[in-house]
């Protein structure tokens, strides 16, 4: 696998066979291309974080904006060891996301000591990485730039991931976290400045702003998202083998707000007028998926 963006946020690697770009020099979360298929923006095709034997979703479902979200860029490229692609199948786990493609992001479970510092005229980043024991490890990266536009962006992201297997008698439990935060004078990170004091000390939200023909409308959401999974497997014989399961998640959309204005002088084109709110709602979105197998075979000649 091929580093995507060395230097830049977006991507953290280049899946061979599927294009990815992205909007605002990497601001925006990166879209995958599926053959024969249009651009992805989160929802045809399903991303994963294979965390032991769990698939930690990295899809959010459809939002004010009419569509889902799917961002590999909280990963350091560093800690990716594999990813899995199932071109275009649909099967219980993988979900509504995948329409097209399913990607399964595949982690180390441990880092040879490394520090890198890559950088050209416009950006620069340094990424460095460790394992503290034989079955953790940690990485952390920094970047700073101003992208391809021609406003300088003056972007500052940090990214931190780690990983740790513990053993519990038979069982074996891994853990994974990951911190992504960065800002920017371009729209999609916490904006450097706040609209006043209190604007600025707040979380950051979703703000998106867009004219679809119908004017400007303006749409804004925070969410949070849980999920968890129990799957039982067991071959009872050589004949028969048995998989079942259960998946869940969660996810609470709060303040899914959406205004709309329809104020136009031509003597002031720049000026847009209030907005007036169209909708809100608190939108929690909580598929529960259980699901069952049985393979195995009669005889030589019929295998079910």
């Amino acid at each position: 696998m091929l580093d995507a963006n060395p230097g830049r946020p977006g991507a953290p690697i280049s899946i061979p066979g599927y294009p990815i770009e992205t909007a605002s020099s990497g601001i925006k979360a990166p879209q995958y291309f599926a053959p024969g298929v249009a651009g992805d923006h989160g929802e045809p095709i399903a991303q994963y974080i294979e965390v032991g034997s769990y698939l930690v979703p990295n899809n959010l479902s459809a939002n004010a904006h009419g569509n889902g979200c799917a961002d590999p860029n909280i990963y350091i490229a560093n800690v990716i060891e594999s990813v899995e692609v199932d071109g275009g199948a649909f099967n219980v786990r993988e979900g509504n996301h995948a329409l097209n493609l399913a990607t399964t992001y595949a982690l180390r479970s441990h880092l040879e000591p490394f520090l890198a510092l890559t950088g050209d005229q416009r950006d620069i980043t340094a990424t460095a990485g460790m394992s503290p024991s034989a079955s953790s490890w940690i990485a952390i990266e920094g970047s700073y730039g101003n992208g391809f536009l021609d406003r300088l962006e003056h972007r500052k992201q940090f990214k931190l991931n780690g990983g740790q297997v513990l053993q519990a008698g038979k069982h074996t439990i891994t853990l994974f976290g990951d911190g992504y935060y960065g800002f920017s004078y371009v729209a999609g990170l916490s904006p450097i400045y706040g609209f006043n004091s209190v604007d600025a000390a707040r979380t950051y939200n979703l703000s998106l702003f867009s004219d679809f023909g119908d004017g400007l409308i303006r749409q804004s959401e925070f969410r949070t998202v849980t999920g968890g999974s129990v799957a039982y497997k067991k071959q009872y014989s050589k004949h028969f083998t048995l998989l079942a399961g259960t998946d869940y998640q969660r996810e609470a959309a709060r303040r899914d707000d959406l205004d709309h204005y329809n104020f136009f002088n031509s003597a002031d084109p720049a000026y847009y007028g209030p907005f007036t709110k169209i909708d809100g709602n608190n939108v929690t979105i909580t598929p529960l998926t259980p699901y069952i197998a049985a393979e195995g075979e009669l005889s030589r000649f019929f295998h079910f």
